[in-house]
């Protein structure tokens, strides 16, 4: 009972951010005050203080990039910044890999040069299918499941009203209707 696990851990970060104190979290939990406060101060700043570093360097490349549109800037470069911002917004490494070889291939392809990372970004986000917004692995860290997020959803919507719709040559005539004996 010395120490939270990942599902206490991530229960406490809930309740954090819903505002509810310390003390109740660890009643909640069946835990000492003591241990879901080292928790807070030990683990959960370091979490904290490295999402904030990340914002503050990638509010700092998007400054510095603003600063670099008048010189000349390789492409490699902005597709360099391109994968890690795909990275910090939660896109796997594989994913990220993907898009930025395809928004590569449709800008030559296009003859279209991406002069900042804000235009590659934002192609490289039109390209996402609703598998990208879907949540591929659970808190505890395993694999196999695939949830639908409010994002993953919006994007199948909108793919459906965009699409005919339209029967395959296989399904035209053919109704589905069960045996009498089959229905409980």
């Amino acid at each position: 009972m010395s120490k939270l696990n990942n599902t206490e851990k991530y229960i406490v970060k809930g309740m954090l951010s819903d505002k509810i104190a310390v003390v109740d979290i660890a009643k909640k939990l069946g835990k000492t005050k003591t241990i879901v406060q080292n928790y807070i101060d030990t683990e959960l700043d370091q979490v904290c203080a490295n999402v904030v570093k990340g914002r503050m360097d990638a509010s700092k490349a998007e400054y510095e990039d603003d600063d670099t549109k008048g010189s000349t800037t390789t492409s490699l470069t902005i597709y360099k910044a391109t994968s890690d911002r795909l990275l910090e917004a939660g896109v796997t490494q594989q994913d990220a890999t993907n898009l930025i070889k395809a928004v590569e291939t449709l800008s030559k392809k296009n003859n279209v040069v991406y002069t900042t990372v804000d235009e590659c970004f934002t192609a490289c986000i039109m390209r996402m299918r609703a598998g990208n917004f879907m949540l591929k692995k659970t808190v505890g860290g395993r694999e196999g499941i695939a949830i639908m997020t409010g994002a993953a959803s919006g994007r199948t919507d909108a793919s459906k009203k965009k699409a005919p719709t339209t029967r395959s040559r296989s399904s035209k005539g053919h109704i589905y209707r069960p045996k009498t004996g089959d229905i409980e």
